[in-house]
């Protein structure tokens, strides 16, 4: 698919370009015949003016004499019989012969202006008090610089062709590779969703085997496969949920509601709901949250970020640790970070930590993560205008911190 819409991308870019080209290269061709074509008439309306002077040696001794404003050109002048009755010539050199030869092929031609392609020459007829004047110019120059021009545009296209489609494959593989990368990326977050589902389907498949197995038992004697069976399906609607959050956080189909709220209240709440989840875990929960902070926002959302972090600081926090869940406004920047004293994540996983099912070690599948949490997180971050990063090493504990910078009316109203 990806290499499909790259030769796409490049044969509708090159068809644009080859249009485009061939457009001004045959302008610039049409322009220089056309220039070539009235610098030829140009020549013949002054050659009826050249000086009088007759010199005739062969016409096939052509040779030019001097600059001149016009090509190499001669006029007959023919009198009442078509007789030739005197010649001027400029910058060309005539024999009788063939000038006599020349005239009988212009005259049998029966038009007033014409070719005598064998010879390079363009002539034109006139009648002055009843004679005939004949004026010849030679097109061999300017028939041979249009040529000359030609074989440059055609030289010039095919360079120019040749450069833009080196720059359509530059710009093709430039712009295809955000297109491969979510393309990977979706691909892959099929793989592991599928992957997550399957688990607690298996489970749940086989205990309804084991309960079918026992037609007769009762639904008490069958209870641990029952329980088993709503965990299983608890954590599959857990999974399916937060797939179809991210799903239509992609499609731009999230559409949160915002209004102000305590931002302060919403974190004392979200607190108060992890203490007996740390206190089980015989994890200290202290908090440091700025009271009368507001914010404007979707509540909802505040909440399930706030969640979430807290959620994974009792889950990878050490047994006997801390976390510290802080909520403090900094000049005019709103900070929260949820701190846990766990093992360290390794530098090279905390670029991942937020991408979707990312789990930086197999420790962290017994914890019942589908490594969507943090995904979410940042997808909430971003669209309320934070910003959401982690840290971690041997010396300091592990913080996952988002940052906000209040709108100006905000500030305005907190003053």
């Amino acid at each position: 698919m990806i290499q499909k819409l790259k030769r796409h991308f490049i044969f509708i870019y090159m068809l644009f370009v080859s249009i485009v080209l061939f457009v001004v290269f045959s302008a610039l061709a049409i322009s220089s015949y056309k220039k070539m074509n009235m610098a030829i008439h140009f020549d013949l309306e002054h050659a009826f003016n050249i000086p009088a002077e007759d010199s005739r040696p062969k016409l096939s001794e052509r040779r030019q004499m001097e600059t001149s404003p016009f090509s190499s050109a001669f006029t007959v002048f023919l009198d009442e019989n078509n007789q030739i009755a005197s010649v001027r010539t400029q910058n060309l050199n005539l024999a009788d012969e063939d000038l006599s030869s020349l005239i009988e092929t212009v005259m049998a031609q029966e038009k007033e202006e014409g070719k005598v392609p064998e010879l390079h020459l363009h002539y034109r007829i006139r009648q002055r008090g009843g004679k005939i004047q004949l004026a010849f110019v030679d097109t061999s120059y300017p028939t041979a610089t249009f040529r000359y021009s030609l074989l440059q545009y055609v030289l010039g296209f095919s360079l120019s062709f040749a450069a833009f489609f080196c720059i359509s494959l530059f710009l093709a593989n430039l712009s295809i590779k955000p297109v491969e990368k979510s393309w990977m990326q979706q691909k892959q977050f099929i793989a592991d969703a599928s992957h997550e589902l399957k688990t607690p389907l298996t489970v749940i498949l086989a205990n309804l085997d084991i309960l079918e197995s026992s037609p007769d038992a009762t639904i008490r004697s069958q209870q641990q496969w029952l329980s088993n069976t709503r965990e299983e399906a608890g954590h599959m609607k857990e999974l399916v949920q937060q797939l179809l959050f991210l799903a239509r956080a992609d499609s731009e189909e999230l559409k949160p509601v915002f209004q102000t709220f305590s931002l302060s209240d919403a974190a004392w709440s979200c607190a108060l709901a992890f203490e007996p989840v740390a206190y089980e875990r015989k994890i200290t929960l202290t908090e440091d949250i700025e009271p009368n902070l507001s914010f404007m926002g979707d509540e909802a959302q505040i909440r399930q970020l706030f969640s979430i972090l807290l959620d994974n600081g009792c889950k990878y926090g050490k047994s006997g640790g801390e976390i510290l869940f802080s909520l403090k406004q900094e000049n005019d920047t709103i900070r929260l970070s949820v701190s846990n004293d766990g093992p360290p994540i390794p530098p090279e996983d905390l670029p991942h930590l937020f991408e979707r099912f990312y789990r930086s070690d197999k420790a962290r599948n017994a914890n019942g993560s589908f490594g969507l949490g943090l995904a979410i997180a940042k997808t909430i971050a971003e669209t309320h205008k934070g910003t959401i990063c982690a840290e971690s090493g041997e010396q300091k504990k592990t913080t996952f911190s988002v940052t906000w910078n209040k709108p100006k009316t905000e500030k305005a109203e907190n003053r």
